[in-house]
């Protein structure tokens, strides 16, 4: 977790003294202050404390918080910004108001339930505030909690890429992944509520899934998605940007390559 109690009062890693006396935000137990040259700065229970809101956390789950909340910062259309906001029965990633919409976001890295993004998303709804779930790690394939988030804001879900900024991304179940447009949070997204229970199913299965009455927070870009992933004997021509967008933010910064050099070494592939 980057926040933590100190003095009675909410207060970020990075900002807290060495030596000072923690605790948890949501539990109220003792919390270690960790702070290295290589990870971000955080707080963390002793090993094998249980605590529903911080376990499983992992480096690169902080550093998209911690991304999307600075990024959010920074943005004047956004106000009253707060990482990991406690809100009595849940607690959002992330935290911020827009022209009056309050929305809350939820990074997720680890696997979860279906069970457990439709009880959180609920509370969120409960409460009147549109609900973000966003995307660590990128993948070829979508577990069943992703896919039915998916499913839930309208055939997208979003992987963070840097800042507040994500890629509204959509897969068909079918080894095809489409991209849009790189989007941020605060002035690319709007509301969209679905007022009634709906059933739907996740993609390449016959599984139905109840969505119930809830509040999405959903990229406003309109039209299809861009291919992602070429098919089988697919031309040059139907290589996109947003291909090699897909597969450098799948290597270690030192393997990634500039989009023409990529795009040289495609056309080499296919001649």
């Amino acid at each position: 977790m980057l926040t933590a109690s100190y003095n009675s009062q909410p207060i970020q890693a990075a900002d807290a003294p060495a030596n000072g006396a923690f605790r948890c935000l949501v539990c109220g137990d003792p919390v270690t202050l960790k702070r290295g040259v290589v990870r971000i700065a955080h707080f963390a229970h002793v090993a094998g404390h249980a605590c529903e809101f911080t376990s499983g956390e992992t480096e690169e789950h902080r550093r998209a918080k911690l991304g999307i909340f600075q990024g959010l910062l920074a943005d004047p259309r956004a106000s009253n910004v707060q990482l990991e906001h406690y809100l009595e029965t849940c607690r959002p990633d992330v935290y911020f108001e827009r022209e009056g919409t309050r929305v809350a976001i939820e990074v997720q890295r680890s696997d979860i339930t279906i069970e457990m993004v439709q009880k959180r998303t609920k509370r969120y709804s409960d409460m009147g505030m549109a609900v973000l779930w966003v995307f660590v790690t990128r993948r070829q394939n979508l577990h069943a909690w992703q896919k039915y988030i998916q499913v839930a804001n309208y055939g997208r879900c979003y992987f963070w890429l840097t800042g507040q900024i994500v890629v509204p991304t959509h897969y068909d179940g079918y080894d095809h992944v489409f991209e849009a447009l790189p989007a941020p949070i605060c002035g690319g997204f709007s509301v969209n509520a679905r007022p009634k229970p709906w059933t739907g199913k996740l993609p390449r299965t016959a599984t139905p899934v109840m969505i119930p009455p809830s509040i999405w927070w959903k990229d406003i870009q309109r039209g299809t998605f861009w291919p992602t992933k070429s098919n089988p004997g697919n031309c040059l021509t139907e290589v996109t940007r947003a291909t090699w967008r897909w597969q450098m933010y799948n290597l270690r910064e030192d393997q990634r390559v500039s989009f023409d050099q990529w795009l040289s070494s495609a056309h080499t592939q296919l001649t």
